[in-house]
C-alpha cells in the first residue's frame, strides 16, 4: 500500500506498518492492510475490478490502523476501475466514481 484517500488528496500509510494484498491466478485476492486478514474473489473485465464473497478478521487496532483498514477495504465491494503503471508496478484502484482511491506498489 503506497496510498490511499480521495483521489485529489492520497495520504500515505501508517508507518512502519507491513501491508500486503495479492491478487492470485485462481481469481482470488487475500492481505493485511493494518489490523486484520481480508479475503475474497476478484474478476477482470477491461479495466475494471469486480470483487465478490468479500471477508475479514474482526479484531481491534489503534485507530489509525482502523481507519486505514477501513478505507481500503471499502474500495474491494462490487465494482471498481483501475490503472496499471508497468514502468513503476504501480496498481491504483478507484471507486466506480473515482472520488475515491489505493495505489499499491509490487
Amino acid at each position: 500500500l503506497v496510498s490511499y484517500g480521495e483521489s485529489a488528496n492520497l495520504t500515505h500509510p501508517v508507518p512502519e506498518v507491513d501491508t500486503s494484498i495479492t491478487f492470485n491466478e485462481d481469481d482470488s485476492v487475500n492481505g493485511n492492510v493494518g489490523c486484520n486478514s481480508f479475503g475474497g474473489k476478484y474478476k477482470l473485465s477491461g479495466e475494471k475490478i469486480v470483487f465478490s464473497e468479500m471477508f475479514s478478521t474482526e479484531m481491534a487496532c489503534e485507530e489509525a490502523l482502523m481507519n486505514q483498514e477501513s478505507f481500503v477495504l471499502t474500495l474491494f465491494v462490487g465494482e471498481t476501475t483501475f490503472i496499471y503503471e508497468e514502468s513503476n508496478g504501480t496498481l491504483v484502484i478507484l471507486s466506480v466514481d473515482e472520488k475515491r482511491a489505493i495505489a499499491l506498489q509490487k
